[in-house]
């Protein structure tokens, strides 16, 4: 490798480094308000499905049921769920490629 191909990768590890820390920071909020959803869905679980509950849609506090609450959280819970694995997908992704250009670096 010329110096200014060792250069082009460095910059490359350099950019793949940061978009394995943006990821990793996204998996973290999203894996996060997964924890909240499923808190919120343990929560009202035994609740009566007739009584008063508040969603925050937006900056609006929408006024519902129990009952239309629970599918809601169902489904955002499997949503959330389907993102976290495949933020986790990405990430190995571009952790392997950080490795393997790591190593291209190093041996050359």
């Amino acid at each position: 490798m010329t110096g200014k191909e060792v250069d082009a990768a460095a910059q490359e590890y350099e950019s793949l480094k940061g978009h394995a820390q943006a990821l990793q920071e996204k998996l973290v909020h999203v894996t996060n308000d997964l924890r909240e959803h499923k808190r919120v869905l343990e929560t009202i679980e035994d609740i009566d499905s007739d009584r008063v509950a508040y969603r925050l849609v937006g900056e609006v506090l929408i006024k519902e049921t129990v009952k239309e609450v629970k599918p809601y959280l169902s489904n955002t819970i499997a949503s959330l769920q389907e993102v976290v694995k495949k933020l986790e997908e990405q990430l190995v992704g571009t952790e392997k490629q950080l490795l393997e250009l790591r190593e291209k670096i190093e041996t050359k």
